[in-house]
């Protein structure tokens, strides 16, 4: 996911970053599956708790919703 790498360089670089809310909302669109992967690979986000508490949610919302669609 480009935003999470783009917000990762932003961090290194100590320069203003992407606010939570904005990457809250492309998870919440979508791009769940896309961030937690390159979250685990680059190690973005994952000690942040307050982030986690609200993309866990998003994530079970949209594994339950693929697995409705499929069944």
């Amino acid at each position: 996911m480009v935003v999470c790498l783009y917000d990762k360089y932003l961090a290194k670089k100590k320069k203003y970053r992407i606010s939570e809310k904005l990457l809250l909302s492309i998870c919440a669109i979508g791009g769940v599956f896309g961030f937690y992967i390159f979250s685990r690979i680059i190690h973005h986000k994952n000690r942040d708790k307050k982030f986690l508490l609200f993309m866990y949610p998003i994530l079970i919302a949209w594994l339950f919703i693929g697995i409705l669609i499929v069944v």
